[in-house]
């Protein structure tokens, strides 16, 4: 039992798993099969009569209480509060207990429901079970039926990069053998995570017509590691050091654009998410970032480096779904602006510290005015999630980028 309580009260979210660590709830509940009977104080305990009633409801407690924090969860654009866990949890019980008295105990009985009955049911409610996720996939979840002309329009543009799939790498590859578009000789590279994939897809398109390409280098979830020590061993480490040698090595690619999320480069506030990452890896994450584009400008690169979008509060289809009719949506706000402005400020500050031939291109400067940050823009959303650019968005910044870079270059 003390196993058990340690691994719930101490573990977090900051705990390896699966690990060892695994051990130590399983190998509790374990010495709790073998020993505890009703000679120990823990097995007259877990008899209780509270305790059992728990037991009875647990499998129907586990069936409602998912759905119930999920959706919670996505209604809010914060995490719900203590209280409203509680209150969840409580409900969760409550119909666990109703499922379990109505629907359970019933399917037990023989007389009441007989094996023909209930192999009927099954079969009856799988049928209609799929039937309905069958159209609403072939629907594209039911967006025919609940969105307005308009608001179809607009969905058309939360649109992902068409090379994704194929260029984006999931594990790490060879700099070498990365994907390289729409010339065999490109001129530029990208060179991030995730937040530069679209933006790698318009910038190429954008310089199709001059004969120069594009080098695709980004992979997911890699926050800059470059030169970080014990964190520069791990496979996104190793994968950084690699794109940097590629890149120093390659005179031919002479615009080098560094486009990353930083919401884990900066101090954490009670709106970050990601409230695992202590301080000194922040800083330590920071510290790559800007010494990345240290080393390429002083390689005689030309750099251009590509801030994080503003983070929206919902999903971009929350947004769709409030513009009404066939309006145009010429501008539906997706975050207050002095919020994104405090949120990126740590990274801003630091701005100072490069190159003074580094272009520095950011995303709000396009996306917002004085108070609010877009979600959506002339019709079209910048966005395919909650921080993820679109190609609409991506566009955008492409097109400021070869504004600012492109005199530079002639």
């Amino acid at each position: 039992m003390a196993l058990i309580l340690v691994a719930i009260s101490v573990f977090d979210e900051a705990t390896p798993f699966p690990s060892l660590y695994a051990l130590v709830p399983t190998v509790g509940a374990a010495l709790l099969i073998l020993f505890a009977d009703p000679k120990t104080v823990v097995g007259r305990v877990l008899a209780s009569r509270p305790l059992v009633g728990i037991g009875l409801i647990s499998y129907s407690a586990y069936l409602w209480h998912q759905p119930i924090f999920a959706f919670a969860r996505y209604r809010s654009a914060e995490e719900p509060g203590d209280v409203t866990m509680l209150l969840l949890s409580a409900s969760a019980f409550l119909l666990a207990w109703t499922t379990w008295r109505f629907v359970e105990l019933p399917f037990r009985r023989k007389d009441l429901i007989s094996r023909k009955t209930l192999i009927a049911a099954a079969v009856g409610t799988g049928t209609v079970l799929l039937s309905f996720c069958f159209i609403g996939y072939a629907g594209n979840g039911f967006n025919d039926i609940r969105l307005s002309p308009g608001q179809k329009e607009i969905m058309k543009t939360v649109a992902i990069s068409p090379r994704r799939d194929h260029c984006h790498q999931r594990e790490p590859e060879k700099p070498e053998e990365a994907c390289a578009y729409f010339s065999a000789q490109p001129t530029w590279a990208v060179v991030g995570n995730s937040h530069a994939v679209e933006l790698a897809n318009q910038l190429a398109e954008n310089l199709r017509d001059t004969g120069d390409g594009i080098k695709h280098l980004t992979i997911t979830a890699c926050s800059p590691t470059y030169g970080r020590g014990e964190s520069a061993k791990t496979s996104c480490g190793r994968w950084t050091e690699d794109v940097m040698d590629y890149l120093l090595g390659e005179e031919r690619l002479a615009t080098i654009v560094v486009s990353y999320r930083t919401n884990s480069l900066a101090p954490a506030d009670e709106s970050d998410r990601e409230t695992a990452v202590t301080e000194a890896a922040r800083a330590e994450a920071a510290d790559s970032y800007f010494a990345m584009v240290h080393r390429l400008a002083d390689a005689g690169k030309k750099v251009v480096l590509v801030l994080q979008a503003p983070d929206l509060e919902r999903h971009i289809e929350y947004y769709v779904g409030t513009v009404g009719g066939d309006d145009r949506a010429d501008f539906v706000a997706g975050i207050d602006r002095k919020d994104w402005d405090r949120r990126i400020a740590p990274i801003r500050q630091r701005l100072s510290e490069l190159p003074r031939n580094v272009v520095v291109v950011d995303p709000a400067e396009l996306f917002c005015n004085p108070s609010s940050c877009a979600a959506i823009k002339d019709g079209k959303a910048l966005y395919y999630d909650d921080d993820h650019m679109s190609l609409a968005g991506a566009d955008l910044v492409a097109k400021e980028i070869l504004r600012r870079v492109r005199p530079i270059l002639a």
